[in-house]
């Protein structure tokens, strides 16, 4: 078992891990990462982390893929997803979604570091909420707009 998918009950960076977050068959989000429940070591604050899971991408690579090029885009996904929310809240955009921190946990006896993002905690995710398995016109307008201002949030930054 791979170091993302292990550190529950360690301190990574300044959080806590407290509880792994156990994916489904229906969940098609975070590929390629293990989840988890972590809070801050300091205030308690509750947060959620999403670890780069290599070994993931090594099983992928058993099917039939090229390991150079699967690294390669491993690293830039989370590269870019990382550089995205630095920029974000470098600018202040509230409509989107920014990492609270970020990082590489590493231990000695495994070679190469877990690279990380650490989120505020959501509620839940859209796939689980009641209101979008059917929702109204004034929760789709709601939901619309956010999406618009967060464009234009991000495409007024330049």
């Amino acid at each position: 078992m791979s170091l993302a998918a292990r550190l529950e009950g360690k301190i990574v960076g300044k959080w806590r891990v407290l509880e792994k977050r156990i994916k489904t068959t229906e969940d098609g989000s975070g590929a390629f990462s293990s989840c988890y429940k972590v809070e801050h070591t300091d205030n308690r604050r509750p947060a959620f982390l999403k670890a780069i899971n290599f070994q993931y991408a090594f099983d992928q690579i058993g099917q039939g893929g090229n390991f150079v090029d699967f690294i390669r885009d491993m690293t830039s996904l989370y590269t870019y997803e990382r550089d995205l929310s630095i920029f974000c809240q470098r600018y202040r955009m509230d409509r989107v979604v920014t990492a609270i921190d970020h990082g590489e946990y590493s231990e000695t006896s495994v070679p190469y570091p877990v690279p990380y993002l650490v989120f505020d905690i959501a509620d839940g995710s859209l796939k689980t909420m009641n209101m979008v398995s059917n929702p109204d016109i004034a929760w789709k307008l709601t939901a619309f707009h956010g999406c618009l201002v967060g464009l234009s949030q991000l495409h007024n930054s330049q």
